[in-house]
Formats: structure tokens, sequence, C-alpha cells
């Protein structure tokens, strides 16, 4: 919803606008699946403030980086979070952050006391729940539908003071409502030694909405 301005589709070029978007979204990889509901709030186009829910369920136990034994890697997992993100452009450069603080909580049960496998980042979380820092910073150039550049993340659970780093370089490209993103670079965290790897993901839009840029 647009809240002032004349809005991105009147005039590219021209950032002046404030927008009002509630979303929905969610993902799957079959054994492990999630959505996201949340409310941005953007005073101007290129800064914007959210506040949602993430619940995500896993019924996956074969983790290659973790004993599955002692560490409890199916049940769920709820993230109440707010989020700050910005993105700046300079003709075909762009530049964006993206910064969350999120309150964690965890089933538990039949798993009383287990540390809890937090297989996004590789990390290890309090048993029940955990507060989380993750920052996002990208550079990247525009080319005809997508973006290339780099991209680099940092976590941090504060109970359980387990850190993450990831760093890649990245390719997107658009075709009608999809968008597809490939990565390479480097993955380090407190609980697995640093090393390569390497992301694919596919976002499709089945809504329109207003974009940042």
């Amino acid at each position: 919803m647009l809240l002032w301005g004349s809005g991105p589709g009147a005039n590219k070029k021209n950032p002046m606008y404030g927008l009002l978007r509630p979303t929905l979204s969610g993902a799957s990889s079959v054994v492990v699946n999630n959505y996201d509901a949340r409310v941005e709030l953007y005073p101007i186009s290129f800064l914007g403030f959210a506040a949602g829910r993430r619940h995500i369920q896993s019924s996956f136990e074969d983790f290659p980086f973790y004993n599955c034994e002692q560490v409890r890697c199916a049940g769920t997992i709820d993230r109440d979070y707010t989020q700050v993100k910005a993105a700046i452009g300079f003709g075909r450069f762009v530049t964006m952050a993206n910064i969350i603080q999120s309150k964690n909580t965890y089933s538990d049960e039949d798993n009383e006391g287990k540390p809890v496998a937090e297989f996004r980042f590789a990390t290890l979380a309090n048993a029940k729940e955990d507060t989380m820092y993750r920052s996002q910073y990208v550079l990247a150039y525009k080319h005809s539908t997508g973006l290339i550049g780099i991209v680099a993340e940092y976590v941090k659970f504060d109970e359980s003071d387990q850190t993450n780093n990831m760093d890649l370089l990245i390719y997107t490209t658009k075709s009608k409502s999809t968008t597809y993103v490939f990565g390479v670079g480097q993955f380090t965290s407190t609980h697995v030694a640093q090393g390569l790897i390497g992301v694919f993901q596919m976002r499709t839009d089945f809504l329109p909405s207003s974009k940042m840029f």
C-alpha cells in the first residue's frame, strides 16, 4: 500500500515515496519447511523496518555436521523478529544492508536439555530459547535481468555464544515472476570449520508487489 508520493511505477528514478507492505512467504525442501509472516514499513523507499514471525519445521535427522543423537535436529523453531533494511543505488551499482534481531524459541519434546541444531547457520543454540543477531551486506552490479556481486553475512547467538560467517559471490536472474540465485564462497561457524559452500535459491512471487528499486 502506497503511503505517500507517486510510487515506483510512476518514475523509477524518483525514490521519494513510502510503502506499507504485509508479506507472507514460504519455503520447502520437503524435510525442512517454513513460513514467514511480517509487516514492512518504508517511510522512504530505500529504508525499511519490519516485524514478523518465522516458523520452521524440521523432520530431518541426518545432517552431516551434527550428531543428532546428542543434538536436537528435528522439531520446530520460531523466530519473533524485528528488522531494518536499506538499499542505495549509484547508476548500476547497488549497496544493501539487512539487520535482524530475533527471539528464538525451540520445541523440546523428548529432548530435555539437548542443544538445538540451528542448521541454517551450522551452529548450536540453547535447548529452549536463544537471541539471534544477523546482519547481511551486499555490493552488486545490476545487469539486464538481475545482479552480480558479493554478499557478507554475520550471525551471533547470544545465550549459546555461537557465531557464523558466510561470504559469497552471487549471480541473480529473473524470468517473469521467478528469481534464481546462484552463489559460491566460504562458510565457517563455531561448530563447523571453514570450507567452501555453494548456494542455489529459487523464489516465485505469486502476487505483484512494490519493490525497493
